[in-house]
């Protein structure tokens, strides 16, 4: 049962990870010629208008396949040493709170008091990890629910495409299963511990 939490933990973080980069360089600062590029000749192939939706999607998901990929290779190559084990016990959860709030901050620019309300997260998470948690694991989920609907909302309120939409829902099934993972696992010791 641990191999596949981890397995899942590995491959939901390498997918977070992917699509918070995709989509920064996506909807970033700029139009990402290339990308645009890639949509128009891939509606011309489909056979339909070069600015339509459909290229750019399938295109949008194949770099997110590419990156997911690459990054879960680096998880699964990196798996003997106990420096991989960390960072998925200590990193996965801040990678699964911070995914979204990362992708609104590089693509939308607007920070007003949602800095505040990630850090709050994170220690919340840093507190998960080192068994210094209290609360049942029912409330947790709603805690993480809440943090991963207000995000859902910030890129809803802002007329986000399905593809933004779906980061936070991803989110919250990662922080699950990481919380599991960590679970099973136990809290790793960090090497100046003992």
């Amino acid at each position: 049962m641990r191999a596949r939490l981890r397995l899942v933990n590995e491959l939901l973080i390498s997918l977070n990870i992917a699509l918070v980069v995709v989509l920064g360089v996506v909807q970033g600062d700029g139009v990402c010629v290339p990308f645009a590029d890639l949509a128009a000749a891939m509606n011309t192939r489909l056979g339909l208008k070069p600015l339509d939706y459909c290229g750019g999607y399938v295109v949008f998901l194949a770099w997110v396949s590419l990156l997911t990929f690459c990054i879960w290779v680096l998880f699964r190559w990196a798996r003997p040493s106990s420096v991989a084990g960390r960072a998925l016990a200590y990193g996965g959860g801040l990678i699964a709170i911070c995914a979204s709030p990362v992708a609104w901050f590089w693509t939308r620019h607007q920070y007003h008091w949602y800095p505040a309300e990630v850090a709050i997260y994170v220690c919340l998470a840093i507190l998960w990890t080192r068994k210094r948690w209290t609360l049942p694991t029912p409330v947790t989920a709603l805690i993480v629910g809440f943090h991963c609907g207000f995000w859902y909302l910030q890129f809803w309120a802002y007329g986000s495409e399905p593809i933004g939409l779906s980061l936070p829902i991803l989110g919250f099934c990662t922080c699950l299963v990481w919380g599991a993972y960590v679970n099973s696992t136990g809290s790793p010791k960090l090497s100046n511990e003992e």
